[in-house]
């Protein structure tokens, strides 16, 4: 059985608890749920398209794809195998500092 999640009134329940009763809840529902092999952008997309959800290739590129930037947040992005390597903040291609993977961590 599945059930939807909902926040009504400042207080959690589903569509099968009793307090899904009243019309005005509805108003809630149906978000745009992201597959899961793609990234969902909860302040949306920066380039403003519904729904907001973004490929996987997108999520950890050192490009922001969502408004609040939450596809490149360290948390949102573990990294590889361990002692992989990568540059990041550079001006052109090839450029940058050079981060490695340990324990899971940038």
């Amino acid at each position: 059985e599945n059930n939807l999640t909902v926040c009504s009134r400042r207080t959690f329940g589903d569509t099968s608890s009793n307090c899904w009763d009243h019309a005005e809840d509805a108003g809630v529902l149906c978000p745009v749920l992201c597959p899961d092999d793609m990234f969902e952008c909860t302040t949306g997309r920066t380039d403003g398209l519904q729904p907001s959800c973004i490929s996987a290739e997108q999520r950890c590129d050192n490009v922001s794809d969502c408004l609040g930037g939450e596809d490149e947040l360290e948390y949102n992005c573990p990294c590889g195998p361990e002692g992989a390597v990568r540059l990041v903040d550079g001006i052109v291609p090839h450029q940058g500092r050079l981060e490695y993977c340990k324990n899971g961590r940038w």
